[in-house]
């Protein structure tokens, strides 16, 4: 950042970053901007509104970057940094020209991505004739509880590691366990998805969500350190491709949610030559996991009761170890299994080309920002969207039904998210003659649950197995993707 003003200036002591409560009504901010007021010297404040970006963000790696160039600005002016409850980032600091303004544009364009607008992200205060502002600022933070710490900013504690392993290494770890039917539409008529909707796959995952609740109550830390630290978690995946791999041969043929033979097979359910199918079921793993001899045992099984096994990579791993992709793509074609490539942000689709790696299926996160996108970066999205072939793309995490509405409108039919499951849960309780007890919320939660404990009191679980009633899961395709 030389470039910047206050680069030139000579390094005072460090700085320090001021956490926020609320004892007593006030806190740090309100009373050191009193402070200055009375004071003749002009001070600066720089607000940076982390609390604005578009959810999931601010992430871990936004506070770092943020905090560190607000640190190294308040070295170098005697400043300080305090950070807010709600996750914003205020800078106090002595003028020199317009430095501030440089470097709340400098951030504004390093967090652009997960910025609803940037421009609104930074916001800059002279206390010499904009003092209101910052007051009405500092006085609306005050009367705000005191937040929680930003633990996903810390490294995960030592016991963690443990904390996992007595996890998932319990006898009852199918409880950790989900299950999710991703759908595929027909046909667009005037931007709505055309219905009935087609069962693609089912994905059986370990729920990170279930594993955070439960290791936020022991004494591993907060569970949100697993995702902090990429060791600890490529780590923590190894451990679970085990245990999955290890759980589900023993499942085959015992008639349970978590039986991939009996995944789908309603007896309502028939394919076009009459014989019911199992749905097609997909695991995540990792590289070496699909090199090893327990998936090479599972897919054989799978394969010997007519099951389509297909495999979800990360995209990230994908890139990092090429020579692993490569050998693993080679095993889950002699497999006979479908490949996809998971966690590709509509970022990565543009600037990785992701297809290009031979994968079956891209799975591309939705995020609320892409409708919002600028012309420019709409543009580029769709071009890719194109390049890649839109049969290639499933919209995961479609959550809402903007989500479904925004893929269909650019040629995606494949979809994957909460959305996609009230959608089933809602066709299978109008269609179940036993869904007067039921609610649409318990049909959802026992359609996703990996245990026969969690759908003891549903009474249809032929039709909970089948993803959706027999009229929407007829002439069902495999899971590999075809233009």
């Amino acid at each position: 950042m030389s470039h910047l003003p206050f680069a030139l200036r000579p390094v005072p002591p460090v700085a320090s970053v001021t956490p926020m409560g609320n004892a007593g009504g006030d806190h740090a901010l309100l009373e050191t901007v009193r402070r200055l007021l009375r004071q003749p010297t002009g001070w600066v404040a720089l607000v940076l509104r982390l609390s604005a970006m578009a959810p999931p963000a601010p992430r871990p790696h936004h506070r770092r970057v943020a905090r560190a160039l607000l640190q190294d600005a308040a070295q170098r002016h005697e400043g300080q940094v305090f950070a807010m409850p709600n996750g914003d980032l205020v800078l106090l600091h002595r003028p020199l020209g317009d430095s501030a303004a440089v470097l709340g544009d400098t951030l504004g364009r390093l967090l652009r991505i997960d910025a609803p607008d940037p421009a609104l992200l930074a916001q800059v205060w002279t206390l010499s004739d904009a003092a209101e502002g910052l007051l009405a600022y500092a006085r609306e933070r005050a009367q705000e509880a005191a937040g929680a710490a930003h633990d996903d900013d810390l490294p995960a504690r030592t016991g963690t590691v443990d904390a996992i392993d007595a996890l998932i290494g319990r006898p009852h770890v199918a409880d950790l366990l989900r299950r999710q039917t991703a759908i595929l539409f027909g046909a667009a008529e005037h931007g709505r998805a055309s219905l009935p909707a087609t069962p693609l796959f089912r994905e059986v995952a370990f729920s990170l969500g279930g594993m955070e609740a439960q290791m936020a109550a022991g004494d591993a830390g907060p569970a949100s350190s697993l995702a902090a630290d990429p060791f600890l978690f490529r780590d923590m995946a190894a451990r679970l491709d085990r245990h999955m791999l290890a759980l589900l041969p023993g499942q085959l043929d015992h008639g349970g949610p978590l039986d991939l033979a009996a995944s789908g097979m309603a007896s309502a359910i028939a394919g076009a030559d009459g014989a019911a199918t199992p749905l097609a079921v997909h695991l995540n793993l990792t590289l070496a996991s699909i090199e090893g001899a327990a998936f090479q045992a599972l897919a054989d099984a799978a394969r010997a009761r007519g099951v389509t096994l297909g495999v979800e990579v990360s995209l990230l791993e994908a890139y990092a170890e090429p020579a692993a992709f490569a050998r693993a793509l080679r095993v889950l074609r002699r497999a006979g299994c479908a490949l996809a490539l998971d966690h590709v942000s509509h970022l990565a689709l543009v600037l990785t080309r992701p297809w290009l790696l031979g994968a079956d299926m891209i799975k591309l996160d939705w995020s609320p920002r892409l409708p919002d996108l600028p012309v420019r970066e709409a543009a580029r999205l769709a071009a890719a969207i194109g390049q890649a072939g839109p049969h290639t793309i499933m919209l995961r995490r479609a959550e809402t039904e903007a989500a479904v509405r925004w893929g269909m409108a650019r040629g995606i039919r494949r979809f994957q998210g909460r959305h996609v499951d009230a959608m089933l849960g809602a066709a299978r309780i109008l269609a179940c003659p036993a869904a007067a007890d039921c609610t649409l919320r318990q049909c959802i939660e026992r359609a996703a649950t990996a245990t026969a404990a969690g759908r003891r009191f549903c009474r249809n679980t032929a039709l909970l197995d089948a993803g959706a009633p027999a009229a929407q899961a007829a002439n069902r395709p495999g899971a590999r993707v075809s233009p």
